[in-house]
């Protein structure tokens, strides 16, 4: 069984606009990738899950984002209204790598620069791929976890597959 994150026909830019606008709180936990800490984002429900990252102007160097997921499987992520470059990192059941995909390539949407005010400004608007050639991210099979750290942050830990990822999950 295939499951994706994103239904990218049945996503709309309204939607995501409804979702940027009603912002959350998400749980935050201590997630450590060999030495290094990371503040970690919880992302646990389909809402949190798609818009996770999206329309935000950064992510500090030891911040993260954490998509957890029921069970193992295959999802699919696209970086549509990301505004700086992610690694992209597929965990299985056991808190180990199965693959990443280094600095993923940011697609911003058709304009850029009139979805958030606070992009309006030409310093602030970063090039990306319009929404039409935003790729799908496809995990490997197996996925329970999806872990988003800044560009350039797998390779700084040296992670490849097999690494481990420590972290403990809040009660639901």
């Amino acid at each position: 069984m295939f499951y994706s994150l994103l239904i990218v026909a049945g996503l709309s830019l309204t939607s995501i606009a409804n979702a940027i606008s009603k912002p959350t709180t998400l749980p935050l936990i201590n997630l450590t990738i060999g030495s290094q800490s990371f503040s970690t984002e919880v992302a646990n429900d389909d809402a949190a899950r798609t818009l996770g990252l999206s329309n935000r102007l950064s992510l500090e160097p030891n911040h993260a984002m954490l998509f957890a997921f029921a069970q193992p499987n295959q999802v699919t992520f696209w970086m549509l209204q990301m505004h700086f470059p992610l690694d992209i990192i597929w965990l299985d059941n056991d808190k180990h790598v199965l693959g990443l995909m280094a600095n993923a390539e940011i697609c911003i949407g058709d304009n850029p620069c009139t979805l958030n005010t606070a992009l309006s400004d030409a310093n602030t608007c970063q090039p990306g791929l319009a929404q039409s050639q935003c790729p799908l991210l496809q995990s490997p099979n197996g996925t329970r976890y999806v872990l988003e750290v800044p560009g350039g942050t797998a390779e700084k830990l040296r992670l490849m597959k097999g690494s481990p990822v420590h972290f403990d999950l809040p009660n639901a």
